[in-house]
């Protein structure tokens, strides 16, 4: 074979080689977008603050629970010692009334001690207790008998001498004059009860002298008051 046809074979056959030599495909350009989260932005941030407000606002609901709690029991505690001094106080008053009480029966024991003492030296000077109970008695006896004799009788004198009585048919004067001789005996009675009583008071006095207590009788003192006697 000569150079010239070994020179067109080899041609050939690179002819046929590039012809079977398949041509590269278009390369696909990859997008340089930057990746996206398949949720919304907006949505991810709302859901984020509404959960930090919820928890915002639960801490701030249990401080305002707190705060409402504490100011409660502070108020609570205001008011007792608020009651507490009103207490105090009402003690010192009461202290004080105490301290003035005491101060006003050591005076008047003081007083009242001083009147007896000369009392018993002027019951001396006139015979003795027993001799003042009977004067007293016979001084009340007569007033007794002379209060209620006048009175009843001024009062029968009046009605009786009256033009009233004067006008009255006779047998209604008679009549009234029965019912006033009536009053008068009930009236005498009751003059004989009292003047009873009177003695067995001065019957029932086994005392020979006067003491405290009747010594305050007499003053018209509260005799239980003054000694501090309960009961």
């Amino acid at each position: 074979m000569s150079l010239d046809s070994m020179e067109m074979e080899r041609e050939n056959a690179n002819a046929l080689l590039v012809q079977s030599t398949p041509k590269p495909s278009k390369v696909q350009k990859h997008n340089n977008k930057p990746f996206q989260c398949p949720f919304k932005k907006g949505k991810i941030m709302n859901s984020i603050e509404s959960c930090l407000d919820k928890s915002i606002k639960l801490k701030m609901d249990n401080n305002t629970k707190n705060t409402y709690s504490s100011k409660n029991a502070l108020s609570i505690k205001i008011e007792e010692l608020k009651q507490a001094l009103i207490i105090l106080n009402k003690y010192d008053k009461e202290i004080n009334t105490r301290k003035l009480t005491q101060k006003w029966r050591c005076i008047t024991q003081a007083a009242m001690s001083y009147i007896l003492n000369m009392t018993l030296c002027k019951i001396d000077k006139i015979g003795g207790y027993q001799q003042l109970r009977k004067k007293e008695f016979d001084l009340q006896k007569k007033r007794l008998e002379y209060m209620m004799d006048d009175s009843m009788q001024d009062e029968i004198d009046t009605v009786v001498e009256s033009e009233d009585f004067k006008s009255l048919p006779i047998d209604d004067q008679v009549e009234y004059k029965k019912m006033m001789d009536e009053r008068l005996k009930d009236f005498q009675i009751h003059k004989q009860n009292e003047l009873q009583k009177l003695e067995k008071q001065m019957n029932d006095t086994t005392s020979n002298e006067m003491d405290m207590k009747e010594l305050a009788d007499r003053l018209k003192i509260d005799y239980k008051m003054v000694f501090d006697i309960c009961g």
